[in-house]
């Protein structure tokens, strides 16, 4: 009995090691406010037109394209970064990939006066023909 216990209080201590020293951690000299920048504020929100579009990120592993005619489209994320000073997104189902770059600088959507803190980017890339992306850009917060 002793042993059985012995074995399994390594392993979860084992486990609980690895998944500590598996963590993305901050490059050093990054500052407090800069790690808080890196973290993507959930729930996500982006928009344009001409054409429209909506993106939502509602969590971490879900984002939501919506076009008027087409429906919503699910993607899963399978890549989060912080690169450059911009989050950068990577998505995918099964007919699509897409990238999302959430720029923090004002934006203006061109047809309210609002202004948005994000500008953003989005590239849609069909699995079969990666070469050329849909093209969208937009507001986001």
């Amino acid at each position: 009995m002793f042993r059985y216990l012995l074995i399994h209080s390594l392993l979860f201590y084992c486990l609980v090691g690895l998944c500590f020293s598996c963590r993305t951690k901050p490059h050093a000299g990054t500052t407090q406010k800069e790690r808080r920048q890196a973290a993507l504020p959930l729930p996500a929100v982006a928009r344009g037109n001409e054409p429209f579009w909506l993106l939502q990120i509602p969590d971490s592993t879900t984002v939501l394209w919506e076009r008027p005619g087409r429906g919503i489209d699910t993607f899963r994320i399978f890549d989060r970064a912080w690169q450059n000073k911009q989050w950068k997104i990577q998505a995918r189902n099964a007919a699509h990939h897409l990238e999302v770059v959430f720029s923090p600088r004002q934006c203006s959507d061109g047809m309210s006066d609002r202004l948005y803190p994000f500008s953003v980017e989005v590239l849609i890339f069909d699995s079969k023909n990666t070469h050329t992306p849909q093209h969208y850009k937009g507001c986001g917060e």
